[in-house]
């Protein structure tokens, strides 16, 4: 964090106060769970320090040993890759920049936003113009172009280009009361912990005009069991094709709807006959 000498102490016992909000008598929680220290110029800056810290928790390289283990700094950063993703835990989160998460999402969108599609309609030329050069700054990988792009590594949040969108998880639920009536009601999402499920990300908002980013829904299914009932099902049904096809099937299904249709024939020539026999009408008395 930088800040002026005059909010140093605030800002540090509100983050302090914060992070002893739940379980603060947990054993160790006062000496490990929130420390502070300042930046030593004699040692480096504080890109110094960011580089360090990415390289130990991504690739190790550079890094000749861990301090806690005998390992070396890529066998040490390979751990911790593999205990983040198992644990689904963010490994880094700078704030007061631009979105990172504007930029992840316009990433997913590899082609030109064309100008005369309909979800720009309401913009004019200026602001489409605005928009694709987020986007572009983006997808080629130019972060010093996205912040610019973005309003400057000063924007504050709410005055950003391009916002991402969130939406909360839900679920739909059929209740049958004492009647046999139907009810649909909307729950929240749980986590496997049985949390309530965080808001999830489904696009980014530019004025007037959305773009949806992520329009699938994945799950997690176990390979092998996938293949196995895949194989089983289409097994099934070529199986069946085939005794229809040897048993002569979509033959008689075939001679059944001629014999149908000939006797629908032989119907109408009999009705229509029956229309043109004067004989067959009664007398009309006038």
């Amino acid at each position: 964090f930088f800040m002026e000498k005059r909010h140093e102490s605030t800002v540090t016992s509100l983050f302090k106060k914060e992070a002893m909000k739940d379980s603060p008598n947990e054993k160790g929680a006062k000496k490990y769970r929130f420390t502070s220290e300042k930046i030593d110029w004699s040692k480096g800056s504080a890109v110094g320090y960011v580089a360090k810290y990415l390289s130990k928790n991504i690739d190790g390289k550079h890094i000749d040993s861990d301090r806690s283990t005998t390992l070396e700094g890529t066998e040490a950063a390979e751990r911790v890759v593999t205990w983040a993703r198992v644990n689904r835990i963010r490994q880094f989160q700078f704030i007061g920049g631009p979105s990172v998460t504007v930029w992840r999402e316009l990433r997913r969108i590899r082609q030109d936003l064309k100008e005369d599609d309909a979800v720009f309609n309401r913009l004019d030329k200026g602001e489409w113009l605005t928009l694709e050069n987020v986007r572009r700054a983006a997808d080629s990988s130019d972060w010093e172009a996205f912040c610019l792009a973005m309003g400057g590594v000063f924007v504050r949040r709410n005055d950003q280009t391009v916002k991402p969108v969130y939406q909360v998880p839900t679920i739909m639920e059929k209740l049958i009361d004492e009647f046999g009536e139907e009810h649909a009601t909307t729950l929240t999402s749980k986590t496997r912990y049985g949390d309530d499920a965080n808001t999830r990300v489904i696009g980014v908002v530019f004025k007037a005009a959305y773009l949806a980013t992520r329009g699938r829904q994945w799950k997690t299914e176990n390979k092998e069991k996938f293949l196995r009932g895949t194989k089983r099902i289409m097994t099934g049904v070529t199986d069946i094709f085939e005794v229809l096809e040897r048993e002569g099937e979509y033959q008689r299904m075939a001679d059944e709807q001629y014999d149908q249709y000939q006797q629908y024939l032989q119907r109408v020539d009999e009705l229509t006959a029956f229309a043109f026999d004067e004989s067959q009408w009664p007398a009309f008395v006038g």
